[in-house]
């Protein structure tokens, strides 16, 4: 996983979004890009740092950073399911969206062109 291959370069030249699994997009990450934005999760600060030296202009992640990564959405989706005590199946739509506006729980999004670590 530590590993990078730049492969299938031209599709991460031609797109302005990409946007999936963050290990699978570093593992084909070109050495420069121009610009893009990612939208993906479970980043950490040192990502972020290698993100900014590849060209990358913003890193945009379904949770927000917490002590210097973002977790997965299912990582945050057992929280709350845990901080509700109700079986998942007891569990609504709209009981997520309010445990979220509870906890301030927001995206996280990182201009790198302002990043420092």
């Amino acid at each position: 996983q530590d590993v990078i291959i730049p492969k299938h370069s031209k599709y991460y030249y031609l797109a302005d979004v990409l946007a999936g699994d963050f290990l699978y997009i570093r593992r084909y990450l070109p050495e420069k890009l121009n610009g893009q934005v990612i939208i993906t999760n479970t980043t950490t600060r040192e990502d972020m740092q290698m993100l900014k030296k590849r060209g990358i202009s913003k890193v945009i992640t379904t949770t927000p950073d917490m002590g210097g990564r973002s977790f997965g959405t299912n990582v945050i989706e057992a929280i709350m399911v845990t901080l509700m005590g109700r079986p998942i199946e007891k569990i609504s739509p709209a009981d997520y969206f309010s445990m979220l506006q509870e906890l301030n729980l927001k995206p996280g999004v990182v201009n790198l062109e302002e990043f420092s670590a």
